[in-house]
């Protein structure tokens, strides 16, 4: 208690020590401790599984088309069972159906519909709301909280029936939101065994046994064989292989992206989050660099008084509790401050997540953490310092030794080097953001918007005649009101994404029987005048279908000229049944290249502008929708579309979407990486303008006297600013000098696979430069400025 209260009397004493101290460890913590809540819920994503490490989801990769799948498909004949049956605890089989259609009487939702075996709430635990989350028949639903209340309000939903894909669904149960971040998201889940047909490829789940060596496994799977048909329908020639991630490496897994599942899948980014960790743990370590030098300021006004301590018999526990408790009292109430910051950076994590965050266990740990465990690390160079030093070395020098300038001084070059880095990677991800959204993608997207406006469900087509008929005459109903619409200049029907689909991988053959692997996807005629992407070469005039190339596909073929180039896919790109009941196989033979489009950038511009090959058709089916706009009628045309989509199925859900915010939406996580390096990197300015403010009112209160000698003795105003600025400047110039390699090979490792990157310019790190000079410059100023001015008589008097 006595070591406690000596603790709290001495920092009460150094007052402007103590507060500067506190702000700047509160505002690092309070910024570390927002990227550790963020960084813990990205790691700790569907933890509500019962054994996320052990529960696989099998991968299969075609050609380089990579899906989730099933442990044993029934389409291909493997030569090779990897997990066997009496290796499985428990399975789940999945069918995700974004955007689907659920009618509850006469009104129609659209929903995120995942059918999935009753094994699915073994596997996850959901916080039950109201009835049970079972599936017991195969007419049971379960809802979660939020599409109950969108459909019944406050209604209870249990036993109340929808109608699902022609059948009737019973509600046995509302879910809500776990803790915890989820990789699939939903709002219904119906039983698996409701259709028996559902058009889509489905996923399993499968929780092996523990003994089961899964990266074994992979390295054996993970080779290319031949593929074996298990039927008539299952295309001939391709190369397949296999791979099992656990469902906590399958959140990471940038691989097996499907368009038609992305809005029921997270997917996280390890390069992304590994940035942030690094930003916080150089974010943590100029706080403690700060306080770290700071503190020794306060330990070296006390010098003598250790020093006489020891003599009188100071053991090494007294003094090591000692410094603990003053470095313990200080971070409580540095924590105190960080929990106001993180208080109002909530919203600014909300932001950066893109969801709300609420707090958990993890939240009650971290704090009572960094108070133990933060006072213990800052305690040992203290500790060590004094324990060990002389007792006659600690009387006869209060501060004033070499040693301790070359040590604040270092502290000092820390701080500087940390906040260097952050301002030169932020100057640079700014840049580059810019640099991306600045740069044509190829195409037009001012006044396009993408649009699904026919609400239906996915098993239509397995749907009885009489249905398919209502939807024929809605459809065209659709289209006629489309076509009246005064708000719409042009109107095309196209795949999902239009022209930022990626379609699929496939390997493609010239003439000479060089392969080229590049991506296909089917296009309707008008594709290319719709989007403003200009037809090198060749026309679209012909009938049938027609194959387009773009110019970089050209050039990996090595063809100069359209005339003399001729493709031919490696494996069928459409098979149907003819009248006789025969199975076509299309694309398989050569074909000449109709025409050639510029290259655009569908994706990423990192990933630079891909070689692409077009399938073009009269017509798609589906229910995307292109609309070229007339300027200034956006939003009537929203109230349109949505008025139309209301009278012709009874819905209000359709999506609208301009086609400049989904490119926007691209670079999303770069728009992030970019705010968070610049709103850290700025807070990493302010803690080290506090820790300098702290390190030279001390400093230059030690030399008082020698500026009060070198005034008498002659010295003007500006020998005595250079004097005094010139150990700062020396400091800030080393950290300079070693922050540009280092800031070099951070920025070459993180963008060592993008394509398109923009350089790191010379006139980044002088930016950098100049923010923390001036910054430290107008901190010194006042001081310097003090120091210079006072009365020589007055500092040698009170000396």
């Amino acid at each position: 208690m006595k070591t406690l209260k000596y603790a709290a009397r001495h920092l009460a004493r150094a007052k402007a020590y103590t507060l500067i101290n506190v702000v700047g460890l509160a505002l690092s913590l309070g910024c570390c401790i927002l990227l550790a809540r963020y960084l813990h819920r990205e790691y700790t994503t569907d933890t509500h599984c019962v054994d996320r490490g052990r529960v696989v989801i099998p991968l299969q990769d075609i050609d380089g088309n990579v899906y989730p799948s099933i442990l044993h498909p029934d389409w291909v004949t493997l030569d090779t069972t990897y997990i066997t049956d009496s290796q499985v605890q428990e399975r789940c089989r999945l069918i995700l159906l974004q955007d689907d259609l659920v009618q509850r009487g006469e009104s129609s939702h659209q929903a995120h519909v995942l059918a999935a075996d009753s094994s699915f709430f073994h596997l996850f635990r959901y916080p039950v709301q109201v009835g049970e989350a079972a599936l017991h028949a195969p007419t049971d639903a379960v809802l979660t909280e939020a599409f109950a209340r969108r459909l019944f309000g406050h209604e209870n939903p249990v036993g109340q029936v929808l109608d699902y894909a022609g059948h009737e669904v019973t509600v046995r149960g509302v879910i809500g939101e776990p803790a915890c971040k989820t990789t699939l998201h939903f709002d219904l889940v119906v039983a698996y065994d409701l259709s028996d047909e559902w058009g889509r490829m489905p996923w399993e789940l499968v929780h092996v046994l523990p003994a089961v060596d899964l990266p074994a496994i992979n390295r054996q799977a993970h080779i290319y064989r031949p593929v074996k048909a298990a039927g008539d329908w299952y295309p001939v020639g391709k190369q397949i292989r296999q791979q099992f991630l656990t469902l906590e490496e399958f959140y990471f897994d940038q691989t097996s992206t499907d368009e038609d599942t992305r809005l029921m899948r997270s997917q996280g980014n390890l390069r992304y989050l590994h940035l942030l960790a690094g930003v916080a743990v150089l974010l943590l370590l100029v706080g403690m660099l700060n306080f770290v030098n700071l503190y020794m300021v306060l330990m070296m006004k006390r010098s003598k008084e250790y020093g006489i301590k020891k003599v009188f018999g100071l053991h090494r526990l007294p003094l090591f509790l000692q410094i603990y408790t003053e470095n313990f009292l200080l971070c409580a109430g540095a924590l105190l401050l960080a929990g106001v910051v993180v208080e109002a950076g909530q919203p600014l994590l909300n932001r950066l997540a893109g969801d709300l965050i609420g707090y958990t266990a993890f939240d009650a740990w971290l704090m009572p953490g960094f108070l133990v465990l933060f006072p213990l690390l800052t305690s040992l160079y203290p500790y060590l310092r004094y324990n060990y030093r002389p007792p006659m070395v600690s009387i006869r020098t209060i501060g004033t030794s070499r040693q301790s300038i070359a040590v604040r001084m270092g502290f000092l070059f820390g701080q500087y080097l940390v906040t260097l880095l952050l301002l030169v990677l932020s100057v640079y991800f700014v840049h580059q953001l810019h640099t991306w959204l600045d740069t044509p993608p190829g195409f037009r997207t001012e006044g396009i918007v993408h649009a699904n406006l026919s609400p239906r469900s996915h098993n239509f087509y397995m749907a009885g005649e009489e249905e398919r008929q209502a939807e024929t005459g809605r459809a065209q109903e659709l289209g006629h009101r489309i076509k009246s619409c005064p708000y719409v200049d042009k109107a095309q029907k196209i795949s999902k994404d239009g022209v930022l689909a990626k379609g699929f991988l496939s390997t493609l053959l010239n003439d000479r029987g060089e392969k080229v692997a590049m991506n296909m996807t089917f296009v309707p005629k008008g594709f290319f005048d719709f989007y403003g992407i200009p037809v090198l070469d060749g026309n679209l005039e012909g009938e049938g279908y027609l194959m387009v190339l773009n110019r970089r596909a050209m050039e990996m073929f090595g063809y100069q000229n359209r005339e003399e180039a001729f493709v031919r896919s490696e494996s069928p790109l459409w098979i149907f049944v003819d009248t006789k009941g025969n199975v076509v196989e299309g694309g398989t033979k050569l074909m000449p290249v109709a025409a050639v489009v510029e290259d655009y950038c569908n994706g990423h511009l990192s990933l630079g502008r891909q070689p692409m090959a077009y399938m073009v058709q009269g017509t798609l089916i589906g229910d995307e929708w292109a609309f070229s706009v007339t300027p200034g009628h956006e939003r009537d045309l929203h109230d349109y579309l949505r008025q139309t989509v209301q009278e012709v199925y009874h819905s209000d859900d359709f999506a609208f979407t301009p086609l400049a915010d989904q490119v926007a939406a691209i670079y999303d996580d770069d728009r992030r990486v970019a705010w968070v390096s610049t709103a850290f990197a700025l807070m990493a300015i302010v803690v080290s303008c506090l820790g300098l403010l702290g390190v030279s009112l001390f400093d230059l209160r030690q030399r008082y006297r020698e500026i009060a000698i070198r005034k008498v003795n002659g010295a003007k105003r500006g020998d005595l600013y250079r004097l005094l600025f010139r150990k700062y400047a020396v400091v800030l110039g080393a950290a300079f000098a070693v922050s540009v390699p280092v800031a070099w090979y951070i920025v070459h490792r993180y963008t060592a696979d993008y394509v398109v990157k923009t350089p790191l310019q010379w006139w980044m790190f002088l930016a950098a430069l100049a923010v923390v000079a001036l910054l430290s410059l107008g901190t010194l100023w006042w001081q310097v400025r003090r120091a210079a001015s006072a009365n020589p008589v007055d500092s040698l008097k009170r000396e």
